[in-house]
């Protein structure tokens, strides 16, 4: 009678033979199959966060690039109307203006100041000039008017070394990009006073153009030219 009265009470109660509830058995179960990620669920999970690093990281490599672009832009705007303000205030009132056919890379004008050329850089014995991003302007002693009144720019000495037109510090470049201040040819109308700087722009050293005169889709250089009148 013992025996069957307590195999009752185990049996209302929903003990086990050790004494643990059947409840309790099952719920220790439940939670130990959910206390943990399977294998799939751990794989799907490292995959999403791959995709995610990969797309950030293309997403800022994208923002630098595009401000790089932006900065360097806008710095060469800046140094292409800086050298169109200095070459009118160097040749607004120039006059006696010569420019080699030959030699297309320079004109050579008189002011006040005395005899000047402004052009390409001219490296010869001056190796220091290599750091000039940017047109230069020579300065010389001596007389090209000849008693005939033509212009012999080989009568001119060069007085010192040739210098910017205006300070490297104005043609400011980034860690990607290093700008240039650049022309194809200069040239001079004796008839309208009046010289012209072919396809005048501003590039970095890998030839990508920032800034230039004219539509930049139009390839004629008369187009992309800056013309200055000058006072005889």
């Amino acid at each position: 009678m013992r025996i069957f009265r307590r195999l009752c009470v185990q049996h209302v109660a929903g003990l086990d033979d050790s004494g643990r509830t059947e409840k309790g058995s099952s719920e220790t179960q439940r939670i130990r199959r959910t206390g943990g990620f399977t294998l799939t669920e751990m794989l799907v999970t490292t995959l999403i966060l791959l995709l995610a690093s990969t797309i950030m990281t293309n997403g800022i490599s994208v923002g630098i690039d595009t401000y790089h672009k932006t900065v360097t832009t806008a710095n060469a705007q800046l140094a292409l109307s800086t050298t169109i303000a200095a070459l009118r205030g160097e040749l607004g009132t120039a006059h006696n203006v010569y420019v080699d056919s030959d030699d297309n890379q320079k004109v050579y004008y008189y002011t006040d100041d005395g005899w000047a050329s402004i052009g390409k850089l001219d490296v010869a014995g001056q190796l220091d000039a290599y750091d000039y991003r940017g047109l230069v302007k020579q300065s010389y002693s001596g007389n090209a008017v000849q008693p005939d009144g033509t212009v012999d720019v080989t009568a001119l000495a060069p007085v010192g070394k040739q210098l910017p037109l205006i300070p490297d510090e104005s043609i400011t470049s980034t860690s990607r990009y290093e700008l240039q201040v650049v022309f194809d040819t200069v040239s001079y109308d004796s008839s309208t006073h009046v010289v012209t700087i072919a396809n005048l722009r501003v590039k970095d050293e890998g030839g990508t153009e920032f800034a230039r005169i004219g539509d930049p889709d139009v390839s004629s250089d008369s187009d992309c030219a800056i013309l200055t009148r000058f006072v005889d």
